[in-house]
């Protein structure tokens, strides 16, 4: 028969996903690993006002649609995320650069993450979505007859 010894006799006893041993529930286990801070500059960014306002107007850019699917012909509106093509980590001054923003659903999201889809087929899409949109806006016609200083890629999302 199993005895509990003292010092689990007073406490609730569970099972430990870390050992697969029995501790008492205010045991740690040393084979628990180090918590890590999950508040990286990512998940801080996407918490801003101004990220939210941005990804929205991407997104409505892209009419709120992945753009990958349309060119399969499928219209996946779906778990739309706004997608970087350059990271953030390697280039943060193009974190809010139209020109480096597409909206994916999640499954292909991921698949531009692992690099299943290539960094080309990524850029000719936003360089596409980019040259509709200053076609659609009126701001951007005046723009180009002003040959203005102002960023011709980001003129019709403000």
């Amino acid at each position: 028969m199993f005895k509990f010894s003292e010092q689990y006799s007073n406490s609730i006893l569970k099972s430990c996903k870390h050992c697969s041993r029995i501790h008492s529930e205010n045991y740690t286990c040393p084979k628990r690993p180090p918590k890590t801070s999950k508040l990286t500059d990512q998940f801080i960014l996407r918490s801003t006002y101004k990220w939210g306002k941005f990804r929205d107007q991407i997104r409505k850019r892209d009419m709120y649609l992945c753009q990958i699917c349309l060119r399969e012909g499928k219209h996946n509106c779906s778990d739309i995320e706004v997608h970087h093509a350059i990271k953030i980590d390697e280039n943060k001054k193009l974190t809010f650069e139209p020109s480096n923003l597409l909206t994916l659903c999640r499954v292909h999201h991921d698949q531009a993450d692992d690099g299943k889809i290539s960094f080309v087929t990524i850029k000719e899409i936003i360089e596409d979505q980019e040259t509709k949109c200053h076609q659609n806006y009126q701001c951007c016609q005046d723009l180009k007859s002003k040959e203005s200083k102002v960023n011709k890629l980001s003129c019709c999302i403000v």
